[in-house]
């Protein structure tokens, strides 16, 4: 049965103050992570075997952002989440790895 095994939360300042949550849910070969903005969910993706490393875009305040990560494939956990605007990190879990401009790339 999944579980959720990563779960934190940060406030982000656009305009104005929001709350971000950002949810892990174990799966047997592919976790799924979950993003949400003031309890709204803005980003819901496959990591783990099927997306070791991977990016998708968001809005807060009709501004763009980045939600970044890359996942250790040997413990099955994410090596570096990050949520970035305009290439400052405004939140991060793990190492800055995914902050990298040519980590997608690759």
């Amino acid at each position: 049965m999944p579980f959720y095994k990563i779960r934190r939360n940060w406030q982000i300042q656009a305009r104005t103050t929001h709350t971000v949550h950002l949810h892990v849910r174990e799966g047997f070969f592919n976790d799924k992570i979950y993003l949400y903005v003031d309890d709204q969910q803005v980003v819901e993706a496959q990591a783990g075997l099927v997306g070791a490393s991977g990016y998708a875009l968001f809005e807060i305040d009709g501004r763009t952002h980045e939600f970044r990560w890359i996942w250790n494939m040997l413990i099955g956990n994410p090596t570096s989440i990050v949520i970035m605007h305009k290439g400052h990190i405004l939140a991060q879990y793990g190492s800055d790895r995914a902050a990298q401009d040519d980590i997608l790339d690759s």
